[in-house]
């Protein structure tokens, strides 16, 4: 019996020891690139290691060549694997040509780029605090490309322009975050009621230059204000009537939004429709589906920005009726909330001032909508339908008035502005100004044909300019 178990235990011994010996063994490839292993393959005992499955690494400035063993030799076929190896690759250093970039006359850094080859700018860009980068300079005139192609050294200039720090505010976007709708109030993420109170660009075909981080950083500064308004005019030249130049102004609305989330500032959006040269655009229906088109792609941009409102109609004016404008919104405001639920200002006949057809047929089945009123305190007195819609319920904004007459133009009726300003802030109705430009009008800022862009200091402003900065101010608490 012991002589069998004995037996038995030296049969599976032997067959243990056979199997364990005809087990597959495995050997490791590694491949290094400049004696770094950037990766490794196992491989069985005479298996094959095919050429087309070995790593084809990326060196900059170089072509990759092929594998060499460890004895030099570029592997030009499949491998037989019978011992663990060591490939290292080999490359060629393709032609490269010194790109020196100039930094705001601050310093100087040579990069070795490839000759003959797209060179894209953008990755050369490097911060200088308090500047922002501003264009690129070749021999004393600007480039806009985004891309050179070299065939020989070159030395070009990264412009930059001064850039103030914005300051913080108790009443911006970085204090109070997502705003949204309450009854007839604007309230902040944690549900306090907030007055957003600004300023409006100009048309930006005229005035895309004041579009900027330094210019709506130093208007924070100054102003403290916490919205700006970017119009956006779809005539006179404009967004719908101008082809040539759509692409480039809705570029100008991004570059604005993402400027103004910069510096803490909440920003409108606004499709400035008014009729001024073209009878036809009086009536927002008339470019319906370049605005259906703008809106969806500008919500669908920013749809994960909390600091945005969509105006979708300036100043519907002339024949158009509510029943025109509520035709438009039910087409425009459907696209944006496909993206977003941010607040939409809503306009409404005779250059948005007639809150009575509004209240008598408000729009319904939507959130996060207010009611826009434009008033320009010589001409407009009454301030009866803002205050009677409020007291309804009504969500009102005032996203453009002024001090003069609704021309834009002529002498400043402060006893009107400010029965205005009273009672818009015993409501807490946010209002925005117009405009920031230096036109020849009255209610520009700025003194006409002064280049300022960033000093907002009274020299620089028109009467208009210097009285809304004082009440502006007071009412951010600065001195």
């Amino acid at each position: 019996m012991k002589t069998r178990l004995l037996y038995m235990l030296v049969i599976i011994f032997t067959l243990s020891l056979f199997l364990f010996g005809c087990k597959d063994k495995k050997y490791q490839v590694k491949f290094l690139v400049d004696d770094e292993v950037i990766e490794t393959l196992e491989v069985v005992k005479d298996g094959t290691l095919y050429i087309e499955l070995m790593p084809k690494p990326e060196k900059e400035l170089y072509n990759f060549v092929g594998w060499k063993d460890e004895f030099g030799n570029l592997i030009s076929s499949d491998l037989i694997i019978k011992s663990n190896m060591s490939l290292i690759a080999e490359f060629k250093k393709r032609p490269t040509v010194n790109l020196t970039i100039n930094y705001n006359n601050e310093f100087n850094e040579t990069y070795e780029v490839l000759s003959w080859e797209e060179v894209y700018l953008e990755q050369y860009i490097l911060p200088i605090e308090n500047y922002d980068f501003s264009t690129w300079i070749i021999n004393g005139i600007t480039y806009s490309k985004e891309f050179l192609i070299l065939d020989s050294d070159m030395t070009i200039t990264a412009e930059y322009v001064y850039s103030p720090t914005p300051i913080s505010l108790a009443n911006d976007y970085f204090h109070h975050g997502k705003i949204s709708v309450k009854g007839p109030d604007l309230v902040d993420a944690k549900g306090n009621k907030l007055q957003l109170i600004g300023l409006s660009t100009h048309g930006l075909q005229w005035f895309g230059k004041y579009v900027n981080k330094p210019t709506f950083a130093a208007l924070k500064n100054a102003y403290g204000i916490n919205v700006i308004r970017l119009s956006l005019t779809t005539s006179e030249g404009g967004y719908c009537d101008n082809p040539a130049k759509r692409e480039e102004l809705y570029n100008l609305v991004v570059t604005g939004v993402k400027a103004a989330t910069k510096v803490g500032l909440y920003v409108i959006i606004d499709w400035h429709m008014v009729g001024a040269e073209d009878p036809k655009d009086k009536n927002p229906l008339y470019y319906k589906d370049l605005a259906v088109d703008f809106f969806s792609r500008i919500s669908k941009e920013f749809k994960d920005y909390d600091n945005v409102l969509y105006e979708i109609m300036n100043e519907p004016n002339g024949s158009t009726t509510w029943a025109h404008c509520k035709e438009y919104a039910n087409l425009v405001i459907p696209k944006i909330r496909e993206n977003t639920d941010g607040i939409i200002l809503v306009g409404n006949p005779n250059w948005t001032a007639n809150l009575n057809v509004v209240m008598s047929d408000p729009l319904v089945g939507y959130e996060n909508i207010m009611y826009t009123y434009h008033f320009y305190a010589a001409n407009h007195k009454a301030t009866y339908q803002v205050t009677t819609a409020y007291s309804k319920g009504f969500p009102v904004f005032i996203s453009e008035h002024g001090g003069m007459e609704s021309s834009g133009d002529g002498n400043i009726d402060y006893t009107s502005i400010q029965n205005w300003y009273k009672i818009l802030d015993e409501r807490n109705i946010s209002y925005v100004a117009w405009n920031l430009s230096n036109s020849v009008c009255s209610s520009s800022i700025i003194k006409n044909g002064n280049p300022t862009l960033i000093d907002f200091s009274d020299s620089n402003l028109t009467e208009w300019g210097i009285w809304y900065k004082k009440w502006t101010r007071s009412k951010a608490g600065l001195k």
